[in-house]
């Protein structure tokens, strides 16, 4: 199974009263052990979305450390970092999961990384984060966008 499947069925099954999970409800660090280096946590501020926690297969690969910036300002993600904030801000809005597939025909030497992007919701049912999987898999072609994949479909 696909690591990004694996996260959305373990967030389906922490939601709550039929609304999506809160953070209090998900610990992926002690369920999912084996993901966690390729997770991040991003808290919903003003300004954005500003990351409290992020794996260390991220920022192996980003080759920066990103946990208390802000989200897209990293020069890896500067060229898509339009698409991918309003990608976020539809998950906030919408409390919605979305996956995203992201890469740059010029880095070559980064594969092309399939996100998950799922809403954590506080009890007043407003998105307070995000829990974010990244996964790095040379199976998809780099594009130069951010690209929404409905995760209703199973044909990744």
């Amino acid at each position: 199974m696909d690591q990004w499947k694996e996260l959305l069925a373990y967030w389906q099954a922490r939601h709550v009263d039929g609304r999506p999970p809160g953070r209090q409800d998900i610990d992926p660090a002690v369920d999912l052990p084996l993901m966690a280096a390729n997770l991040l946590i991003a808290d919903v501020v003003a300004e954005g979305y500003r990351y409290r926690l992020v794996g260390s297969a991220v920022v192996e690969r980003h080759k920066q450390e990103m946990t208390g910036k802000l989200a897209g300002t990293s020069h890896f993600l500067e060229r898509v970092r339009p698409q991918l904030l309003k990608s976020f801000d539809a998950v906030r809005d919408e409390r919605t999961p979305r996956l995203l597939k992201t890469g740059s025909n010029e880095a070559r030497d980064y594969a092309t990384a399939v996100t998950l992007v799922l809403p954590l919701v506080a009890r007043s049912g407003e998105t307070e984060k995000l829990l974010i999987g990244v996964f790095f898999d040379r199976r998809y072609e780099a594009v130069d966008q951010v690209d929404f994949m409905d995760v209703s479909q199973p044909a990744l």
